[in-house]
This record gives structure tokens, C-alpha cells and sequence, in this order.
């Protein structure tokens, strides 16, 4: 019998998207489906289109909270009301390709931490492609994901959690509410971060040794207005998640290397200096920038180098 697969969609306010985001659920090839719907005190018509769908569809669970909560905790609200094997977060403003689930789950295997499957970055009508997601689909070693996610960002992996499916028992084990910061940052507002973390809490399971990657473009994450990621600037979140990451994860020792990153950063950007500020008392490290910089070009080079070979053995 094939395996239970849940499909969460924590939503808030997204009349304009919802519709679409269940329909590319329900529409999946794989049957055995739960899709758990937790809706955070909608104001808008959210809740009268969700209810349209509960007519059409028993698999679709539907949930209100008494009060909103805040995205992050909905989120974990989700995560704790799925009970299939696997799970895939669907933002309520996205959209995935009718073949999503049973092209990941055909390539889950023991030591797979997770899949993930190519995206674009689309408008708010889904009609133009802005972005195409260009990381390579082989798989990767969770080591090297780890290192490019947290020193590189040169393979283009997603820091959603939106391009892949997960165990449901990873996700619960894996989840972060609070970020620790200095600079008094609620990643709970906004989720930035806390989506980053839980891939590379799963990444990090001595149990797992590999990711692996999808060659189609299975997601689409649209870009609108009213999207988090759009309308504020992330990336200090997203790097005080990195230095959770790593200083919870000394046994790596890439201290250093982070260092080397934050310090590189901090010279393009000035935004980045109290972070790494912090880091340098932390960790009481030398960094080396020159060093940092050299590995980031060969790096670069590498993905471009497979990238033309691969195409040109085609």
C-alpha cells in the first residue's frame, strides 16, 4: 500500500492564491493524500473558498486557529496535525506540478535526508517566470549541502522548506521556534529562517547521508506584494540562522570559514556587522578572507564547469 503523504497548507489572508495552491494539491497523481489546511484568522474570503473544496474533496482537513498565532507557530501547528509518513509544506500562495509527490517519494530512500525538486520564482498571476532555480539535479553528499547553504550559496539550493518533501518524524524533530539574536529579531513574524533550519537540522542526522534533487522545475513560488519574502529584506535573519546553526554544530569546524563569510559580507554590506561581531566573540576565531574568497570562486567555477559539461553531453 503506498505510504500516507501529507500535504500542509498553513494560510493567512489569501483569497487571491488559495484556490490555486488546493486545486495543485488535489489535482496530485499520488492518491493516498491528507491535506491539512490550518488557516491563521483569515479576514478576508479565505475561509468560504476552503469551504467550497470541503465539499469536493474528504481528503482535505480544514482548521481554524482561535487567534492568530503568528506563521511560525502555524506552521507547527501543521507539522503536528499531519499523520501521513511524509510531508509536503505548501505555501498557500504556491503552486506544485501534478507529478510532485510521486516523483520524490519514488526516489526516498533510507539514507536520504530529503528530496528536493527544481522551482521557479513566478509573478503574482503565474503567467511570467522570473527566476529559474539553477543548482545541479545529482545527489549531493549532506555535507556538501550543509557547506554550500552555510558558507557558498554558490549551488543555488532553496531556503524554502516549499521545494521538497520531508518524514513527517524529521520535520517534529527538526523544528526551531526562536532564533537567538542579538539584534532583537522575531523570525516568528515572518518565518525567515526558522525555514532554513529545519532543512539543515534534518541535513545534519547522522542517520542520512545524502540529498537528492529532482530534474523538473516541480514548484512554483509566486512573487507578489503581499509575499514575506518580497516585502522585507531577510537575509539578516536568515544569517543569524547559519550562526545558530553552526555554533550548535561545533563537531563540523567550519568556525573559521563562517567567519571568513560574515567578515566578507560585512565589508559589501554594513548591515552584517553586529552579526558578525557577535560571531567573532563567540567563536574566538581567526578568520582568513582572502582564503573564504579563493574557496568561493572555485566553487563557483566547479558548478559551472558541470553545468557545461552536463550540457554538453546531452
Amino acid at each position: 500500500m503506498e505510504s500516507l503523504v501529507s500535504i500542509l497548507i498553513p494560510t493567512y489572508n489569501r483569497e487571491l492564491y488559495i484556490r490555486e495552491a488546493i486545486e495543485s494539491a488535489i489535482n496530485q497523481k499520488y492518491k493516498n493524500l491528507e491535506i491539512i489546511i490550518v488557516d491563521n484568522c483569515s479576514k478576508d474570503n479565505t475561509t468560504e473558498i476552503i469551504n467550497d473544496y470541503l465539499k469536493l474533496d474528504n481528503r482535505i482537513k480544514y482548521y481554524i486557529n482561535k487567534e492568530n498565532i503568528g506563521p511560525v507557530l502555524n506552521w507547527h501547528k501543521c507539522i503536528e496535525l499531519a499523520s501521513g509518513e511524509y510531508v509536503k509544506i505548501l505555501w498557500s500562495d504556491d503552486l506544485i506540478d501534478d507529478n510532485f509527490i510521486i516523483d520524490t517519494i519514488s526516489i526516498f530512500s533510507n539514507n536520504t535526508a530529503f528530496v528536493l525538486t527544481g522551482y521557479n520564482i513566478s509573478d503574482s498571476e503565474s503567467k511570467k517566470i522570473l527566476y529559474n532555480s539553477k543548482f545541479q539535479y545529482k545527489n549531493y553528499s549532506t555535507i556538501e549541502y550543509i557547506r554550500d547553504l552555510l558558507l557558498f550559496n554558490t549551488c543555488d539550493f532553496p531556503v524554502s522548506p516549499a521545494s521538497a518533501i520531508f518524514r513527517l518524524k524529521d520535520l517534529r524533530n527538526s523544528f526551531v521556534i526562536e532564533i537567538p539574536n542579538n539584534e532583537n529579531l522575531d523570525s516568528k513574524i515572518n518565518g525567515a529562517g526558522n525555514d532554513l533550519l529545519m532543512m539543515l537540522n534534518i541535513a545534519i542526522n547522522k542517520k542520512y547521508d545524502t540529498i537528492k534533487c529532482i530534474n523538473k522545475k516541480s514548484t512554483i513560488f509566486r512573487a507578489h506584494k503581499n509575499s514575506f519574502s518580497i516585502a522585507n529584506n531577510l537575509n539578516i535573519y536568515y544569517e543569524y540562522a547559519r550562526l545558530f546553526f553552526v555554533a550548535s554544530n561545533i563537531e563540523l569546524n567550519i568556525t573559521n570559514s563562517y567567519l571568513s563569510r560574515l567578515l566578507f559580507l560585512s565589508k559589501r554590506n554594513k548591515s552584517y556587522d553586529v552579526i558578525y561581531k557577535h560571531a567573532k566573540n563567540k567563536f574566538a576565531k581567526k578568520t582568513n578572507i582572502v582564503k573564504y574568497i579563493v574557496q568561493k570562486i572555485y566553487y563557483k567555477f566547479r558548478l559551472k564547469l558541470f553545468l557545461f559539461l552536463n550540457n554538453y553531453s546531452k
